[in-house]
């Protein structure tokens, strides 16, 4: 009788085996191809809103600095001369990242 069991036991434990073997195969697989592409592209998003969050801050706190330089050091009490200044400096920046913009039709090709 307990060779029976033992025969018994010796097969339910190689199809368990098969089971568990056939399950981590799967998650492993799942995990690779699924999975850890997802969090990728979730990690590389999360921290481009972190970079833009902050590069946006940093722009406005160097352009309030810059105004405040500029108005107390350079036109002392002359602060529509800052706004105008500070102005023609942004206008010339524009200029110079709109020459190297591409038009449509060299972007289509």
């Amino acid at each position: 009788m307990e060779r029976k069991y033992s025969k018994a036991k010796d097969s339910v434990d190689r199809v368990v085996d098969k089971a568990e073997g056939f399950v981590d195969s799967a998650v492993d697989q799942v995990q690779s191809k699924v999975v850890r592409p997802a969090t990728i592209i979730s990690r590389a998003v999360a921290f481009s809103i972190i970079l833009v969050v902050l590069a946006l801050f940093s722009m406005i706190f160097l352009t309030i600095g810059l105004f405040r330089f500029v108005d107390t050091y350079l036109f002392a009490s002359h602060q529509w001369l800052s706004y105008l200044a500070i102005g023609a400096w942004f206008i010339l920046l524009g200029l110079f990242i709109l020459r190297f913009r591409q038009s449509r039709k060299s972007r289509r090709s």
